[in-house]
């Protein structure tokens, strides 16, 4: 027979019916564990141990830990800390340093020093539209290249139909050539 070294095994998975039942922990047996110590029962003993779950995470009582959000916003609002200051100005800095100078006119340096801790100011007042260079390097540009700068898009192609269009037109004059 050609097939006749070939030893073919099979192998069936069992149902969860045919496994034992482990035991998780010794308060399952009750009393039964400490009567085999004391009777002498060594077989009883062995079964019973040999029976609990030797798996270290089915005896350990662990409870699952809720992780407190501690995103930057959830902590400021926690301990009651104001916004971080901006870095660079904005429209609304503009207002804001207005109602400075105003406070300063009005109540001195401790209204101006009050109304930066509720409201900070900016910490830079940089140019605006001068695409985050010194006003003196934007000014020094020739206006072409400040123009460009200021484009948010770059110039279009030329339509691209018009190569397909010059095949067609190639084609049908091709056509009419030899008609």
């Amino acid at each position: 027979m050609l097939f006749q070294d070939v030893n073919l095994t099979v192998a069936v998975p069992e149902s969860d019916a045919a496994r034992p039942v482990q035991a998780i922990n010794e308060l399952q047996f009750g009393n039964n564990i400490n009567r085999a110590v004391e009777t002498g029962h060594r077989s009883d003993f062995a079964l019973l141990l040999a029976m609990l779950s030797q798996d270290v995470r089915d005896t350990t009582p662990v409870t699952t830990i809720q992780e407190p959000d501690s995103s930057e916003a959830a902590l400021r609002r926690q301990f009651s800390v104001p916004a971080a200051r901006e870095l660079r100005s904005n429209h609304d800095s503009y207002n804001r340093s207005a109602s400075i100078a105003e406070h300063f006119h009005k109540d001195g340096m401790a209204g101006v020093q009050l109304q930066a801790g509720l409201c900070p100011d900016a910490l830079a007042y940089l140019p605006e539209k001068t695409h985050d260079l010194a006003e003196d390097v934007y000014r020094n540009l020739s206006l072409h290249e400040q123009r460009a700068m200021t484009k948010s898009t770059p110039a279009l192609m030329p339509d691209n139909d018009l190569y397909n269009q010059l095949i067609v037109a190639h084609r049908a004059s091709q056509m009419q050539a030899y008609a």
